[in-house]
């Protein structure tokens, strides 16, 4: 009896085991740079963005998302960051075509933090960027849904998707601010009425007479369904891009109704086992 005891709680053990070594870790990390020169023979076309290293840890195999963002002068484009390897999520104007921003995600095979370059087509005097790294986001299909929208005014909007319980939101929003060397705007996350942030990220950057920030924000999910809008407010007139997006992260393996009847055998067949070791002691 005592061999088949020992059977039952050690199978019991290994099942609860095995659940909890599958559990979703999230790990978020974020950091973000701008680059302005005073001089209008100092323009440039590319800035650097830092993915991970300032909170939490870095694994070969994590999820990264990088946003960069500029301005325009007649038809200023990105083109792929470096070192390779991006895929493009989304790349478009700002209204009124005065900033563009990009947005590229990948699973990276360094452990340690990286430098990635953004590099446009036209010369300009501002660059910001920003970037998230994730951990243990799906390796097949890392994307649930991804929208963007532009417009103008004190407040943008990020657009409403659809998310699966258990993913990570992102919204990242880039924009021009209408007056020319003015302090930036004061600091405020995205928000969205369902949603609380894990971490955020913001940045301006001011040079001649330019003037771009780039904000942003993620977090998990706890259940699916439409995000609603995200709201930023900019605080000034400004055009501005903004975009909503959704990471599908790896599956937790829950016990199915099977597991859990075998799950109840192993215990109870532990209890009896031990009511029955008593029992004979009892009567010795």
């Amino acid at each position: 009896m005592k061999k088949y005891i020992f059977l039952s709680i050690l199978f019991l053990l290994t099942l609860v085991s095995a659940q909890e070594s599958n559990a979703v870790v999230e790990v978020v990390d974020m950091n973000e740079n701008s680059e302005s020169e005073e001089s209008p023979q100092s323009f440039f076309t590319q800035g650097t963005i830092e993915t991970g290293g300032t909170t939490g840890d870095t694994q070969a195999g994590d999820y990264v998302i990088i946003a960069c963002t500029t301005t325009v002068d007649v038809s200023n484009s990105f083109n792929s960051p470096t070192p390779d390897g991006w895929t493009l999520l989304d790349a478009g104007q700002c209204d009124g075509n005065r900033c563009i921003s990009a947005i590229w995600g990948k699973f990276t095979n360094d452990p340690d933090p990286e430098i990635i370059t953004c590099d446009w087509n036209e010369p300009r005097a501002v660059f910001v960027a920003g970037s998230f790294r994730y951990r243990d986001v799906d390796t097949s299909n890392p994307i649930i849904d991804i929208a963007c929208s532009s417009g103008s005014g004190e407040t943008a909007l990020a657009p409403s998707i659809i998310v699966e319980p258990g993913g990570q939101l992102a919204a990242i929003v880039a924009f021009n601010l209408d007056q020319n060397i003015l302090p930036p705007p004061e600091e405020s996350p995205i928000t969205f009425a369902e949603f609380d942030a894990f971490a955020q990220a913001f940045i301006c950057s001011t040079a001649i007479d330019q003037n771009i920030g780039i904000s942003g924000v993620t977090g998990p999910v706890a259940s699916g369904g439409p995000t609603g809008e995200g709201m930023f407010d900019i605080g000034m007139p400004a055009v501005w891009r903004a975009c909503t997006l959704a990471l599908r992260m790896q599956t937790r393996n829950v016990p199915t109704l099977s597991e859990w009847g075998l799950i109840a055998m192993a215990a109870l067949l532990g209890i009896v086992g031990f009511m029955v070791i008593r029992r004979r002691k009892v009567t010795a």
